[in-house]
């Protein structure tokens, strides 16, 4: 898969300091083995991953698992293009103490901060996902919407949450903290979640200037926060 580090069904894992630049998929990759259902104590601290080109890290199964000041830009290539993704496989794997502190995420294709839950149901373990203090845009910070689009800038949006079903996972995914300047399309998406299953919760985020990767004229009737069901 092409991965630049790749920690899978591992246990007291420090990876610190290291940079992954241009892999053809994921920067980091945290996951599973078919006899260990998840990764546990991993810790990721002062590390950058640019412009990989599937995500800059993907978290499928873990717990303990702390990212901390980490950046994850530049993404693009291969679908989802997040710079970050909880992307579960199976109901068996879990999301359980995760935090991530201190990151910054800019200039990627897709999400900057995306959760992606639909494999696990209420089988699962239940859900507990932190980011905290953490800053996502579409580019570099300081520059103005009319600069991003002139650059050509593309993105999806700063934080996406989606597909928990009515038999999803019980938890909590929360965001504390967090800003989003300048997304390439709104701030924050929470779609096709249900009232039956885990909580999302935001406290004391920021959302500025969305929908900088289309035209003003296309963004002017376009929301800083969507929440849809399917």
């Amino acid at each position: 898969w092409r991965t630049g580090v790749d920690i899978t069904g591992c246990k007291n894992v420090l990876i610190e300091g290291v940079r992954v630049e241009s892999t053809g998929g994921d920067g980091i990759y945290v996951g599973t083995t078919s006899k260990n259902r998840w990764s546990e104590k991993i810790t990721i601290r002062n590390c950058v991953a640019l412009d990989n080109h599937r995500q800059g890290i993907s978290v499928i199964s873990a717990q303990e698992l702390l990212i901390e000041n980490c950046e994850f830009s530049g993404t693009s290539g291969t679908a989802p293009q997040a710079g970050i993704d909880f992307e579960p496989n199976r109901a068996d794997e879990r999301l359980v103490n995760c935090v991530v502190r201190n990151c910054v995420f800019r200039g990627n294709a897709g999400a900057a901060m995306q959760v992606y839950l639909k494999p696990l149901d209420a089988t699962s373990q239940p859900l507990s996902i932190r980011f905290e203090n953490c800053v996502a845009g579409a580019g570099a910070p300081g520059a103005t919407p009319d600069e991003l689009r002139a650059a050509g800038v593309t993105g999806g949006a700063g934080i996406a949450v989606g597909a928990i079903k009515d038999d999803g996972p019980q938890g909590v995914v929360e965001f504390v903290n967090c800003t989003v300047e300048s997304a390439g399309r709104e701030a924050v998406t929470v779609y096709d979640k249900s009232a039956k299953s885990a909580k999302v919760r935001f406290e004391r985020c920021h959302f500025d200037t969305p929908w900088v990767a289309v035209t003003p004229e296309d963004a002017a009737a376009r929301a800083s926060i969507v929440i849809s069901r399917n």
